[in-house]
């Protein structure tokens, strides 16, 4: 199955649904993105009065097929509480990336952001059968380091002072991560299941 960018998808379980980018999201994911915390080691901010820009360029590189925004909903709490992205899709080496990932600081740690991930592997392994995800995220974004390696990823290079720092003054690497269909299929779908369950708490 092909992945197309004029097609609505929506991933979802019984604590989170993941549904189309629009517009009308603006509003809705306000309270969300209002934490410079957030958006920390994102080249491209998104919190406060730059929440629209950011969303019309989202939207801008589906309609070029470039880049599928996904916004993040709590089935749980009812209300939208980040975004992710799904980009660089490959049919000929069957390959895509995720990221631009974020989420309501108060989400942090509890277990939404495993559950998305679980969404979007089972989307882009069992349904679109692709055979690789990839991932690149900064030297200095901890959290999202780990996490990564939580869920079953594995690192597989550097690209050396590749982007700005958090701060500015200097530059920082990026660190690129992957999982495969075979390792999907062999044991991080039941790990990453097994992980989820121990650490949902919201």
């Amino acid at each position: 199955m092909a992945f197309r960018f004029d097609k609505d998808y929506v991933l979802e379980n019984d604590h989170v649904r993941m549904s189309p980018l629009r517009i009308s999201h603006l509003d809705m994911l306000y309270a969300s993105a209002d934490n410079s915390n957030v958006w920390s080691y994102f080249l491209d901010k998104g919190h406060g009065v730059q929440l629209e820009g950011y969303i019309k360029h989202a939207l801008k590189m589906r309609a070029m097929q470039e880049e599928y925004s996904f916004v993040i909903f709590s089935k749980i709490n009812q209300e939208y509480v980040g975004m992710t992205r799904v980009y660089e899709v490959q049919y000929s080496n069957r390959s895509v990336k995720i990221g631009h990932t974020w989420l309501n600081e108060n989400y942090w740690g509890k277990g939404i952001n495993q559950i998305c991930k679980y969404l979007l592997f089972e989307f882009i392994f069992d349904t679109l059968q692709m055979n690789r995800i990839g991932f690149g995220v900064s030297s200095e974004n901890h959290r999202s380091l780990h996490a990564l390696e939580r869920i079953g990823c594995k690192r597989e290079g550097i690209l050396r002072e590749y982007l700005p720092s958090a701060d500015g003054n200097q530059k920082a690497d990026i660190i690129l991560w992957s999982i495969l269909q075979k390792e999907w299929q062999m044991n991080v779908r039941e790990e990453l299941k097994r992980y989820i369950d121990k650490k949902l708490t919201y």
